[in-house]
């Protein structure tokens, strides 16, 4: 595959995974659960068949603290992130901005995350490390993303930058490991 093509290819999976995880805050769904991680219903917040967990519910600062040998606290709480209109109305977005340790970006899509994943895959088959984590899962490492798929849901975590001589890879499987494991 020649350059441009594989850049094409990558920017249709971005364009795929960001389409389908974008309306969550514009909507009027709320959780089950109340509001998420930062008491703001207003961001990404929806209850679902799949999980009523919004991106700052399924992945927590305790978990990145985990997986980088942090001190308790170091992370902090993500950020949710407003999503522009897509697929799937109940998903949602969080963010750690870039700090000590790095920053990183999870998206979870609840009710249509089989299909999304399902289009990733055939998209970036031939650059992606299977994984056997959840229903099906993958790493990408030329775009530092992670796919997690269990049920209806995909959990994507995107490593925006790490510090320290930390291998990305590991960190996102630690974290879709641990996403995937509140489902």
């Amino acid at each position: 595959m020649n350059l441009p093509r594989r850049l094409l290819a990558t920017l249709l999976v971005a364009c795929v995974a960001l389409s389908a995880c974008s309306t969550a805050g514009q909507g009027s769904a709320s959780s089950s659960t109340g509001n998420d991680a930062s008491g703001d219903q207003g961001d990404g917040a929806a209850g679902t068949p799949g999980t009523s967990l919004t991106a700052c519910q399924i992945l927590r600062g305790s978990d990145i603290e985990a997986a980088l040998d942090l001190d308790a606290g170091t992370a902090g709480d993500g950020k949710p992130k407003k999503l522009a209109p897509g697929d799937d109305p109940a998903a949602s977005s969080c963010e750690w901005g870039i700090s000590d340790w790095g920053g990183l970006s999870v998206n979870v899509i609840p009710t249509t995350g089989a299909t999304n994943y399902a289009q990733a895959v055939e998209q970036i088959a031939d650059r992606a490390e299977p994984l056997d984590i959840g229903d099906g899962s993958i790493w990408v490492d030329d775009i530092e993303r992670g796919y997690f798929h269990k049920g209806s849901v995909l959990v994507l975590v995107q490593i925006l930058i790490l510090y320290g001589g930390r291998d990305k890879r590991d960190l996102a499987i630690a974290l879709g490991t641990a996403a995937i494991n509140r489902l």
